[in-house]
């Protein structure tokens, strides 16, 4: 017998053994399973009582899946979906099923393994924290023994909104990395969308015009809409709250919808230009606001119009806008541009949605997260708009200046009757526009309540040093860009951490850079707590830099970091860790003796091109030792009799005489000489300063 021969049997052998296998819609796995699409593999059949118990699920009339994503459309409907699992390795397979359609009223998982029955309850019918784990999405586990074989059965159910089911098998530290990714580039999306919503808050203050107030409550709504979408809201905002889970959706559209209509109607001049459209787009508003009132009802019948109508007036309303932007465009009003091409954008990202919904297009990035997109794409443009439109007024505004000037060479009396007049005006302007610096700097001094609010507290502090530690915080503007972290662990009840953080720059921009280090910090050290401090700073670096996206093809382009001071301590062993980016810690022993624990010379993300891991350093306290940590503010501060900077080598000095008073002599010591050094001078940078007294 030929080789082609034997090789042609063995191929007419394994075909049937594929078919077989494919009737069955059983999924094989072996030892090198990673991740992959088990509706491939099922069978579906519609519950028509949507109260069906397992057994009366098995005797459903099945059909084979066609879709990769099985996709149900608006249907207010009860599906039940069935394979069979198959590990044929020799090794334990821990996987886990996730449903990443976080909206779904029910979604209930069976496995049925030699007649027994283990069964896993789901959907936002249910509270967050009945979820087995801190999964936006549904997750649910699967453990399969060698040569094992499990019967997977799952139900799923909607109320009315768009009803597909995304599945994924994969082991269990795929889907966690895919849940981490996923936060990050959703932090950097809703970070976005909230700097955004600021700069438009700051027009709104400043203009006081009337379209800013409609896209200030567009961009409010949106951004509520996203975090019910994405499962943020339900994860973070609204836990136990059964109801918002299931209504925020429709509730967040409609008053989206509610603002955006207006504001497109005044931003357009819709009334002027278009006026028997305008009544058009009156009456969707009219609608619209139906809808908005009925999404709040715990009605099943209301709750699924208000989606209808919801998804028909935006779809109306988005298709309108596109011609209705680009007649107006041609009457030579340049800002409605803007509108036009966002608009665009807005419907190709939501018709890649719907494409990848029913599994048209398969999952990528670009069809994963179009939406997010495309709408943080559309919400761009609108801002252009509007400062397109704020720029048109001060052309305006400086068109009409020029002609005062050539008035002023042509008229005598009434020029300067008219000059006088023209003075006062810009006098009001003037206390106008003093006004409003008020109101900016008392929209700031918010953001600063905002920021000490995430501070450790004096009462924790206290909690854990027993009076025993002081916090010198000196802002050198109403919002600064240090901060400092204090807390337990949470497996070491003997164990305390404690960081000292100076973000690149000061004042807003500073601020918003140690409310980014908080968070990462915070993540970091919840993470690594069975680490080194130093695993926690190569942690907070990683993050940092890939938040940042500071790596590019030549080289790092953003020289954005933070310089760290962190330190753990153990009470029960009286061990110190110490790990720092360009930040060291000062010591003075019971006995007097100044010991300087130096840092690695590296910020986080500090856009170097070579990133080396951070070092650690540890040493043994005795009762009455005092440890120091500390930012470059108060050594670089400028004073004295020359003007000149404090410098380090005059901070050691001061602390190893303020270890020889009591703890609250220390911050009233530290406090007079820095107000004395500084004197006249304007504070050169933000002051963090913080002393321990180890007991």
């Amino acid at each position: 017998m030929t080789q082609t021969l034997r090789l042609s049997l063995v191929a007419l052998l394994l075909v049937p053994m594929y078919l077989t296998t494919r009737a069955q819609n059983s999924l094989v796995l072996d030892s090198t399973f990673s991740k992959t699409n088990p509706a491939l593999f099922m069978q579906v059949a519609e519950d028509v009582s949507k109260s069906a118990t397992l057994e009366e699920a098995k005797q459903l009339s099945y059909q084979k899946l066609e879709q990769e994503v099985p996709n149900f459309g608006f249907q207010n409907a009860s599906f039940w979906l069935k394979t069979t699992l198959i590990n044929t390795g020799a090794i334990r397979l821990e996987t886990s099923l996730e449903i990443p359609h976080p909206n779904l009223d029910v979604v209930n998982l069976y496995l049925i393994r030699k007649n027994k029955v283990e069964s896993f309850q789901g959907g936002d019918l249910l509270p967050f924290k009945a979820r087995l784990f801190n999964n936006k999405n549904f997750q649910f586990p699967i453990r399969l023994e060698p040569k094992d074989t499990v019967e997977l059965y799952l139900n799923v159910q909607n109320s009315g909104e768009q009803f597909h089911v995304p599945l994924l098998l994969a082991r269990n530290e795929i889907i966690a990395n895919k849940a981490s990714n996923e936060q990050i580039i959703y932090g950097i999306y809703f970070g976005f969308i909230l700097f955004v919503l600021l700069i438009n808050l700051f027009y709104l203050i400043v203009l006081k015009d009337k379209s800013s107030i409609f896209y200030v409550g567009y961009l409010v709504c949106l951004m509520g809409l996203q975090l019910s979408l994405t499962g943020f809201g339900f994860k973070y905002l609204w836990p136990q709250s059964v109801y918002l889970a299931n209504h925020a959706n429709p509730i967040f559209s409609s008053i989206s919808i509610l603002f955006l209509i207006p504001f497109v109607q005044s931003f357009l001049n819709i009334k002027n230009y278009l006026p028997r459209v305008n009544k058009g787009i009156q009456g969707i508003w009219i609608m619209m606001l139906s809808a908005a009132l009925l999404s709040f009802v715990e009605v099943n019948s209301a709750y699924r119009y208000s989606v209808i109508v919801i998804n028909a007036c935006s779809l109306i309303l988005s298709l309108a806008i596109i011609p209705i932007s680009f007649f107006i465009l041609r009457k030579k009003y340049k800002p409605a541009r803007f509108f036009f091409f966002a608009f665009i954008v807005l419907l190709l990202s939501v018709f890649m949605f719907v494409l990848k919904n029913a599994g048209v297009v398969s999952s990528n990035f670009l069809s994963d997260y179009g939406l997010q997109l495309g709408s943080a794409l559309e919400v761009l443009l609108l801002t252009l708009a509007l400062i397109d439109r704020f720029n048109e007024f001060k052309q305006e505004a400086l068109t009409r200046l020029q002609e005062v000037n050539q008035l002023k060479t042509q008229a005598n009396l009434a020029l300067e009757i008219k000059v006088e007049e023209r003075t006062q005006q810009i006098n009001d302007q003037k206390i106008q526009l003093e006004i409003q610096n008020e109101e900016i700097i008392s929209s700031i001094k918010y953001a600063e309540r905002i920021q000490r609010a995430v501070l450790p507290s004096n009462e924790l502090i206290q909690d854990i040093f027993k009076q025993n530690a002081f916090v010198f915080y000196q802002p050198k503007d109403i919002v600064s860009g240090d901060f400092y972290w204090i807390s337990k662990s949470n497996s070491h009840a003997n164990k305390i951490y404690v960081a000292v953080v100076d973000c690149t720059g000061h004042g807003v921009p500073g601020a918003f850079m140690s409310m980014l280090g908080h968070t990462y910090l915070k993540q970091a050290i919840r993470e690594n707590e069975h680490n080194s401090v130093n695993h926690i700073l190569n942690a907070l670096n990683a993050r940092v830099r890939q938040s940042l996206n500071q790596q590019d093809q030549d080289g790092f382009s953003v020289q954005d970091g933070m310089d760290v001071s962190l330190i753990s301590l153990d009470f029960e062993t009286n061990q110190l860790e110490f790990a720092g980016a360009n930040n060291g810690v000062l010591i003075v022993k019971n006995n007097g003796e100044l010991i300087e624990l130096k840092p690695d010379k590296q910020a986080i993300g500090s856009g170097m091109r070579e990133v080396k891991p951070f070092q650690v350093q540890t040493m043994e306290l005795n009762k009455g030792d005092y440890i120091y940590l500390y930012t470059d503010g108060f050594a670089d501060q400028f004073g004295g009799a020359s003007n000149k900077k404090f410098y380090m080598k005059n901070l050691r000095v001061l602390v190893t005489k303020l270890a020889q008073l009591p703890v609250f002599a220390q911050y009233q010591t530290l406090q007079k000489t820095f107000i004395d050094w500084k004197g006249d001078v304007k504070q050169t940078d933000d002051v963090c300063v913080i002393g321990i007294r180890f007991e």
